[in-house]
């Protein structure tokens, strides 16, 4: 599968054909690299949603927990459950819209 994009955020459905080794690639609006969701426009928000939605489940873990381990074993928790997602590649979809990114950080309270 390929994700094509353009500085328009679009092509006619059938004018690219993208070929490898000889055989044509199917074309998707949003594939998952390395564990981070590219779409089309490059607009990330594919993934923010899809890692606030995942933190926010974490986040509901920490909240049962808490009064039940020491405080200690809360952080070494969050480092793992919440805080490792929030770090990987953030470098990249970390320029996403003031939005996305501010519900994401609303879900990372949650946990914190």
């Amino acid at each position: 599968k390929a994700v094509v994009s353009t500085q328009s955020g679009h092509y006619g459905r059938g004018s690219l054909q993208l070929l490898l080794n000889g055989k044509s690639l199917e074309r998707s609006e949003k594939e998952r690299f390395l564990g981070v969701i590219v779409d089309s426009n490059i607009s990330w928000k594919t993934h923010i949603s899809a890692l606030k939605s995942k933190i926010s489940r974490n986040a509901g873990i920490l909240y049962r927990l808490k009064g039940v381990v020491p405080n200690n074993v809360l952080k070494l928790v969050y480092n793992s459950l919440i805080q490792s997602h929030m770090y990987y590649c953030s470098n990249v979809w970390g320029l996403g819209s003031k939005s996305s990114l501010a519900s994401l950080f609303c879900a990372q309270k949650k946990g914190y």
